[in-house]
């Protein structure tokens, strides 16, 4: 019961819009859409997956003692496919001026920062 109390909670927390931003430079950037190189975009879906990483683990630490590790793991992976998915469809239909694999890019940068948050803030209210 207490296992199906926290993962409705933490379901119910991502079903809700992303928490307030880190401003972080990639998260800007990605919203302007002005990154300059490729090299950018490595670097920022590189940090992005870092920080996503870190937040991620936190999150599971503070939850080791309600035996979900598995289901956050579950979760975390199923959001991923998601995401990747989303920024397909994103970059599919997209303006095409604007360069499909560029606009999927910054698609992924922009829902991992804002994953990223939403994983801090459930991890702040544990």
């Amino acid at each position: 019961m207490n296992k199906l109390l926290c993962m409705t909670a933490l379901m119910l927390a991502f079903s809700g819009s992303a928490m307030a931003g880190t401003g972080l430079a990639c998260k800007d950037m990605a919203n302007s859409e002005s990154f300059e190189t490729d090299a950018q975009f490595s670097q920022c879906l590189t940090q992005t997956d870092q920080e996503l990483n870190g937040s991620f683990q936190a999150l599971k630490k503070k939850m080791k003692d309600r035996n979900v590790a598995n289901d956050l793991k579950t979760m975390q992976l199923g959001w991923i496919k998601m995401r990747d998915a989303q920024c397909i469809v994103e970059a599919l239909t997209a303006n095409l001026a604007n360069g499909m694999e560029y606009r999927e890019k910054t698609c992924k940068i922009r829902m991992t920062t804002e994953r990223t948050d939403q994983l801090d803030a459930i991890a702040d209210k544990l």
